[in-house]
């Protein structure tokens, strides 16, 4: 907005100047809207705003929806995001029946606090499916100076067209902030040292980069709490085939692993081979059965439509961000803008576990399969959310 801002409004965003991932977006003459659909995505996210006080604040978000009857499925995930830390600092899941009317803007609001003064904010509204659904304003509020009741009491900026986001690239000390399981910004022998990692094969690249070799790997062990919820996140350079670089017959390489050293708890991140439902897919595995194909699992397998982008064959040099969130027996798996469903064990999983942490294969015991990922991991952490 050109004007200043009314006294209480600390930013205003017109949901139409922000940019989106969902591939379905239109623009509408208040805001974007998504028809009834089942894909998922973002229906706006950004605009990575630093300088907030550090004190509760309040977000605001005007919401459409065209019917909030039929059923009670959840529809939407508004939350606001730290680029600058890596964390969700607050959130809010919307199912149809949150909205007291349909085909009119409602406003959904919860609270937040800026972590601190550097804090990187963005603003996302994602789309769940199931409903034809719109937003055009989103308001940070100071609730000590502003009292806000409706849609109609946050004023519409301006139009802008959307910008492409330019999220800023963290340097080493900023990726780590000493509350992890384990955190390399930098991926060196040094590195892996000062956390305790042991080198299991592979070698070193510059700049701080490790590439595993076929039965190698770089291995953490520590105590992990399997209630809570925990994030595992790495960033790769490079194809991921395994060693036998075989796409169509055989091929799969296993990108991470958890394995309990006494007991049955297990998390596997694997990239399928070519053959397998289609192509392009990625599986995540989380049990704690001794033979989770008889006694079960969470079974995450990705969907056909991630398999054009992410195919072996089409992954080149570029950089690319995964990230896998398991909070007890739930797992998701996130790979740059692709954001994948929940699943969920068909038992409860909880406790105090020692695990084992590879990176770039499977478990120790299976290291002579040769699923070893032949990528180039820059950095990885494992942090509790």
């Amino acid at each position: 907005m050109n004007s200043p801002l009314p006294e209480g409004f600390l930013d205003i965003f017109r949901v139409a100047s922000l940019p989106s991932t969902h591939p379905q977006i239109t623009l509408e003459h208040d805001g974007k809207a998504i028809p009834r659909t089942k894909q998922q995505g973002f229906l706006c996210f950004g605009q990575y705003k630093t300088g907030y006080p550090t004190i509760p604040l309040k977000a605001f978000f005007s919401i459409r929806i065209d019917d909030n009857r039929s059923d009670d499925r959840n529809i939407l995930i508004l939350d606001v995001y730290d680029h600058h830390q890596d964390r969700v600092v607050g959130k809010r899941l919307l199912t149809r029946k949150d909205f007291p009317l349909a085909n009119e803007y409602c406003l959904f609001e919860f609270d937040f606090t800026p972590p601190s003064a550097q804090a990187n904010m963005e603003f996302r509204i994602y789309y769940m499916g199931a409903a034809s659904v719109a937003a055009d304003k989103i308001a940070i509020v100071d609730p000590q100076q502003r009292i806000i009741t409706s849609a109609s009491d946050i004023p519409m900026p301006e139009y802008r067209p959307p910008q492409p986001p330019q999220p800023p690239q963290p340097q080493p000390s900023e990726y780590c902030h000493g509350n992890e399981l384990f955190c390399l910004p930098l991926i060196t022998a040094a590195t892996v040292a000062q956390t305790n990692g042991r080198l299991l094969g592979g070698n070193y690249l510059d700049p701080g980069q490790f590439k595993p070799t076929p039965t190698g790997g770089l291995a953490w062990t520590f105590a992990l709490d399997a209630a809570r919820h925990y994030m595992i996140a790495c960033d790769l350079e490079g194809n991921i085939p395994n060693w036998a670089l075989e796409e169509s017959n055989g091929g799969k390489v296993s990108l991470c692993t958890i394995r309990q050293a006494q007991g049955n708890y297990y998390l596997s991140v694997q990239r399928m081979y070519g053959s397998y439902r289609g192509g392009g897919r990625f599986r995540v595995i989380l049990t704690d059965r001794k033979e989770p194909t008889k006694e079960g699992a969470a079974w995450l397998i990705t969907t056909s439509d991630l398999a054009g982008d992410y195919s072996m064959t089409r992954w080149g040099n570029e950089p690319h961000h995964l990230e896998v969130h398991v909070i007890g027996n739930c797992c998701q798996l996130k790979i740059d803008q692709y954001t994948s469903k929940w699943a969920t064990a068909p038992f409860p999983i909880g406790g105090q576990r020692s695990v084992e942490f590879i990176l770039g294969n499977r478990e120790s015991s299976r290291l002579g399969l040769e699923e070893a990922a032949l990528t180039r991991f820059a950095r990885v952490k494992c942090v509790y959310l």
